[in-house]
Order: C-alpha cells, then structure tokens, then sequence
C-alpha cells in the first residue's frame, strides 16, 4: 500500500524525496562531498539541528510507579476497603486475611514486571552499535575513515556499508560506489528475500519503501555487498521512526462534550481503554461491591440504625467481606506469572503481564505475507 508523502521538514532542505533525486543533488543540499564527507562543523551544526540518531526515548517506569499501577484497581480497591473496614470493626483475622491477599497479588505483578523493565534496560545498555563514515577535519582536507557511534551519525554523513552490518540511518546510494548491495527489510516490508539494491533515481514519489530501490533504510541488514552512501534522514526522521511514532501514538476517540467525559470516567474506573480481562474484573468489583453494600445495610437496618453494637457491625461487615471474592485477584496474578514464565522459557519477554491476558485473547492473525511476521527466518523444525 501506497503511503502519501510527508508533510515534514525534509532533512537538508531537499525539494522532493531523496528516492526522486539523484545523489548529485542530495549530496549537494547537504553540502557534504563523496570523498571527503562532513567537516567537523557541519557535523557539529547537524548534530545540533536534526538531534542525535536514536529513537525517542520512553523514560522506563519507577518501581512505585509500577507498585501503584497494579495497586490502583478496582478489585484490590475493593479488597483494600474491605481490609480498612475490617480492621476498624477489630475483625483483625479477615483484615489479616485479606491483607495477605492482597499484597500476594499486588506483590507477585509489581516484581514480575520490574524485572522484566531491568531486564530490558540491560539488554538495551548491550553493546553500542557503530558505523563507519568518512569526514574530514576542514574543508580542503583529505577524508578519513571512521567508526562513530550510530547516534552520532548526521544527515551528510558519508558512510560505508558492507556485509553483516545493520543500518544506521536511511541513506541515498552514491552511483559508481555499489557492488551487488542487497538488504534484508523484513522490518519494514514483510518481505521474506533480501531486497537488490540499484542506484538510478526512482520517478514516483509515493511509491512504497519496498519499491525504492535506490535507498536503504534504517535498521535493515545488509545480507550481500557493499556501498558508499550518504545519510539523509536519521532519529524519528526515518520510516522507523515513523513506525514508531505511529505506534506510540493514542488512539484518538474524536469524542468531545460530555460524551468525552463520560469516556474519561470510565478509564478511570478502569472499564475502558485497557484489557477485556481487567474490564471484567473491574465491573465485576463494582457489581459486587454494590451488592455487598446492599447486605451490610440490611444487617444494620435490623437495628433501625440507632445505638449499633459492635457485633452487629462486624457482623454486617463479615457479610459483606463474605460476598467479595478475595482470593481472585491472587489466582490470576499467579496464573498470568505462570504464563510469564512459560513465555520466558521460549525465549519471550513480558514487559506487563496483562499483555499475557490480551494475547491469549487472539484467535486469527491476518497478515499479508509470512515475512511480517517471520522476517524472513522461518526454518524447519521438525518433520513427522
């Protein structure tokens, strides 16, 4: 499918897409030569202007932040309440009770997910990728060739890109400087072979990533070849960028007026925007604790609520404690650890053990090609 051509600032001013020019005119927007690449004050000026080559960040959440996201819903509420009522009425075994249930449930969510946020972070401080680019120290002097950092690579930048390497950034390919480059962007297209690579200018200007031959993109690999090309997009400036963005993106209700408050409401109740197994849970709490509201006004109102003895109220609390199902949330916060653990035996990291939840909710994937969801890799196991 086609994608419409961005409205945003092009990198270095370039009048169309880089896929339309030729490198001549690329190199010359970005005032960078193919010999001897950026001068230290170009790159310094690039780096000030466009930012650093990397994603933006999500700063990972806090260990409270995480303790209060699994805390702050609706059936812990209600436990928590039952737990403060039950204490205060000194039914200390059923607020003890609870009290153990409830921090078993909050306890075993908020340690599952804070080390998968560690084990993520190491994974992401492995090791730092690097690229190979050729700059020089002024105008007039000779290139060379160096590895940077791949969040120091600029729009300009002159690089090369051989064999095995991943892509730093999306790049144009400088004509007479490639030898049978082809590229694996599974990431991008779905497209299960590697993608040859050319270095004439391509006419159309909305025409798909796949399709534009003459550019390499970042986070591709390089299956076959070598090239010299010159970076023209780099950070959320590139199609994964843009992916990424579009990902992390809301989803955008276009509700306005009351019916945009009503639909605040009920994120807050926890009944809308999150997963159908929290919903569930959510409007079972509420419907529970509405009843269990009903059955301790019953046993007071035996008294025509005047002078309640304390065991009557502990009574009607113990009969409203006795309808709240306590044990719930911990059978499910150790059933979807279970699951977190079965899924890291097989290689898979949960970042957020509700996503465990919506993933056994899937019932068809619909994809287009195999590549989407293979990259390409799918090999035989085993055969019967």
């Amino acid at each position: 499918m086609s994608k419409p051509e961005s409205t945003q600032e092009r990198p270095g001013n370039l009048p169309a897409p880089a896929h339309v020019l030729s490198a001549d005119k690329v190199i010359t927007a970005f005032e960078s030569d193919v010999e001897t690449g950026l001068t230290e004050q170009q790159v310094q000026h690039n780096a000030e202007r466009y930012g650093p080559n990397k994603l933006r960040e999500t700063p990972p959440p806090s260990f409270l932040s995480i303790l209060l996201r699994n805390a702050l819903n609706a059936m812990t509420l209600v436990l928590i309440a039952a737990m403060a009522v039950s204490f205060g009425t000194q039914d200390f075994i059923a607020g003890g009770v609870i009290a153990a249930l409830v921090v078993v449930n909050v306890g075993v969510g908020t340690v599952n997910e804070h080390q998968a946020e560690k084990t993520v972070a190491a994974l992401e401080a492995i090791g730092s990728p690097t690229a190979v680019v050729i700059r020089c120290g002024q105008k007039g002097t000779a290139g060379e060739i160096s590895t940077v950092k791949t969040d120091q690579v600029v729009p300009g930048d002159i690089l090369l890109i051989k064999i095995g390497d991943i892509v730093p950034a999306d790049c144009r390919i400088i004509p007479g400087h490639l030898a049978g480059l082809e590229c694996d962007e599974a990431l991008l297209t779905g497209e299960s072979l590697p993608s040859s690579k050319t270095e004439d200018p391509i006419d159309d200007p909305v025409c798909p990533v796949g399709d534009r031959t003459c550019m390499i993109y970042s986070g591709s690999q390089v299956a076959k070849g070598r090239a010299k090309v010159i970076c023209v997009a780099t950070g959320m400036d590139t199609e994964l960028g843009r992916i990424s963005e579009a990902m992390s993106r809301k989803e955008n209700h276009n509700k306005t007026g009351w019916a945009a408050r009503w639909h605040e409401t009920k994120v807050f109740l926890g009944v809308a925007d999150t997963t159908p197994l929290q919903i569930k849970l959510n409007k079972l709490a509420y419907v529970i604790l509405f009843f269990a509201c009903i059955v301790a006004v019953i046993v007071v109102a035996s008294t025509g609520f005047k002078d309640v003895p304390l065991q009557i109220a502990t009574y009607a609390v113990a009969a409203a404690v006795s309808l709240l199902p306590a044990s719930l949330p911990a059978v499910i916060a150790m059933s979807l650890a279970t699951a977190s653990k079965k899924l890291a035996e097989s290689n898979a990291l949960v970042r957020r053990m509700d996503a465990i939840e919506t993933l056994a909710a899937v019932t068809d994937v619909c994809s287009d090609k195999t590549g989407t969801i293979t990259l390409g890799k799918m090999v035989t196991r085993l055969v019967i």
